[in-house]
């Protein structure tokens, strides 16, 4: 019996053809589609904010109809997600390769610029292209017609973002992002403007590695009356021996950018170093070491001592349960904390290009602000697999011993997501962030700065960095300096990656939450509400870090600028 099945099984493969069928691309949409409809949280704020209706799957199914290959399918299912403008979804599949050119870009003063050049591969007397010098086109192609190509398949949380990243791209291409980055030849054709309004051509080899897809077939359809091996789908992998109850725990307090969101093409991003050179007088305290996690230090400007310091995410890798214990990186933060305290006269502290991470936030925040402050919230998304996560990790809390605090969070939460399951599409109102326990109101720290503050921010500045920017305003203790922040404001956490369809193998990442604010934000390019989602952060004093001046001179402009306002804010809360 089993050799028949194999046999006809064999014979069905090699009639199979070498792309997937209509109608298997037609399931593998509508079971993504399906996914997002059942669990993403944000739904009702994207037809409101970004006028998409992700339930209205009539055009997108005529084009996957349409589709000549299953690289378009793939294409179509990534502009579908990607529409969304939503850091934290996203849509991942089988292309692994990657090509780039020994250079990367970005968008200054409006211009795909070079600003980073490996010159064990470009060497100065065959590529004489500098830093700063104007990417024109590639393989005949403009940068802005290259940019609006990769732009359809980014969907970064704000327009800049996914510009920015759209830019990177061109010289550095996944597979994974960009269904047909194999199409490409040994060498790019390179059109360069130098400084000096020149245009220069160039030969550059790609590097290349991985394997490209060119088609996810064959694959045979199940058929009415005939035996069919079924694919056992398994959960996402956690860490081995994990309990469930932990598991629960580290989504929950995971606010960072998702892996498959991840494949940034802007320096500098989590980097421990800023993406600027240090004032003049600089000295440095932490930082120099590998094993530190801050940067940090002091200078002096206008007769005062102003304290820096960089977060480069909200992560520290030995720190997951950061409101549990003492942890290492708390108490760097805090020795830091304890000397810009008793040294300084004002603090700066730099979240730009920080991808996010997690309850490490909320212990930063209890140690910069000096009184009692409130925490942002979190609406949920209430299926039946989130009512049996909280159900599952309530229990095995209270089995494993942990503090009554973390038993009765989630036994809140799950009552709060039984409540909203019982409504179409239920969403709960606003919750504690689990960082803080059941509580919106928090107390600062024993070790607290209480002198006046700055905090820069960017447009990658996302989740956990977008949520203590928002907290630091919202608690009126710091002066924001920089551009609006990335606008991520939700989480993907959960049961995790979900299938997005069987033919294709994808998967996706949704998000399931959306983070508030303390009130309604107000703004003229979005519905008024107090959500961090697209959005974003708007800084007290803008300034444009992305020119060429400040590429060219390590953001000497940018850092004089933010001493200057820095300098006026101490001045005035004398």
């Amino acid at each position: 019996m089993i050799t028949r099945i194999l046999a006809i099984f064999a014979v069905a493969c090699s009639l199979a053809p070498a792309q997937l069928t209509v109608q298997q691309k037609v399931l593998d949409f509508q079971a993504m589609a399906a996914q997002f409809a059942k669990h993403y949280g944000p739904y009702e704020w994207k037809v409101r904010a970004r006028n998409f209706d992700l339930l209205d799957t009539g055009p997108w199914i005529d084009r996957v109809r349409r589709s000549k290959d299953d690289l378009e399918f793939i294409e179509i299912s990534l502009e579908y997600v990607a529409r969304l403008d939503d850091t934290h979804s996203g849509y991942g599949w089988g292309g692994g390769f990657f090509a780039r050119l020994p250079f990367t870009t970005d968008i200054y003063d409006g211009k795909v610029l070079i600003d980073s050049l490996q010159r064990n591969l470009l060497p100065v007397a065959t590529f004489p292209f500098q830093i700063g010098d104007e990417l024109v086109s590639v393989d005949g192609k403009t940068s802005e017609e290259w940019i609006t190509d990769f732009r359809r398949f980014i969907g970064n949380a704000n327009e800049r973002s996914n510009r920015r990243t759209a830019a990177g791209r061109i010289v550095a291409r996944g597979q994974s992002s960009y269904p047909r980055a194999h199409e490409i030849g040994d060498n790019a054709r390179v059109v360069i403007r130098r400084a000096n309004g020149g245009d220069e051509s160039y030969e550059i080899p790609w590097i290349k590695s991985g394997l490209p897809v060119d088609t996810i077939g064959p694959v045979p359809s199940p058929l009415p009356g005939s035996l069919t091996l079924q694919r056992l789908l398994l959960g996402p992998a956690t860490q081995a021996g994990e309990p469930a109850h932990l598991q629960t725990l580290r989504a929950m307090t995971d606010f960072s950018v998702p892996r498959a969101q991840s494949e940034q093409w802007v320096l500098g991003i989590g980097s421990r170093t800023p993406v600027f050179s240090p004032p003049p007088g600089f000295v440095l305290r932490q930082g120099a070491a590998q094993a530190d996690f801050l940067l940090s230090g002091t200078y002096a400007s206008g007769g005062l001592r102003i304290g820096f310091i960089r977060i480069p995410s909200f992560s520290p890798a030995s720190d997951f349960f950061t409101t549990l214990a003492n942890t290492p990186a708390l108490r760097e933060l805090e020795t830091e904390v304890a000397f810009m305290q008793a040294n300084t006269d004002g603090l700066i502290v730099d979240v730009m290009r920080n991808p996010g991470g997690g309850c490490y936030l909320s212990a930063a925040a209890q140690r910069f602000i000096p009184y009692q402050f409130k925490t942002a919230g979190e609406e949920h998304r209430a299926t039946i697999s989130a009512r049996l996560v909280m159900e599952i990790a309530r229990d095995g809390a209270r089995a494993a011993g942990l503090d009554a605090w973390v038993v009765d969070f989630y036994d809140r939460l799950l009552r709060e997501i039984e409540t909203a399951y019982k409504e179409n599409r239920g969403l709960t109102g606003p919750q504690p962030l689990f960082c803080t326990g059941w509580n919106f109101d928090l107390l600062p720290a024993q070790v607290v700065y209480t002198k006046p503050m700055m905090v820069l921010t960017d447009e990658f500045s996302i989740s956990a960095a977008d949520i203590f920017s928002a907290i630091m305003q919202d608690a009126g203790r710091a002066l924001l300096f920089g551009w609006r922040t990335n606008g991520g404001g939700g989480r993907a956490g959960g049961p995790g990656i979900i299938g997005g369809g069987h033919y294709s193998e994808a998967g996706v990442g949704v998000t399931r939450t959306l983070v508030t604010r303390k009130a309604q934000v107000v703004t003229d390019d979005h519905p008024t509400a107090h959500y961090i989602e697209n959005i974003g952060v708007r800084p007290d004093i803008y300034n444009d870090y992305m020119t060429r001046e400040n590429l060219m001179t390590g953001g000497r402009p940018f850092v004089e600028a933010f001493t200057q306002a820095m300098v006026e804010h101490i001045r005035r809360n004398q």
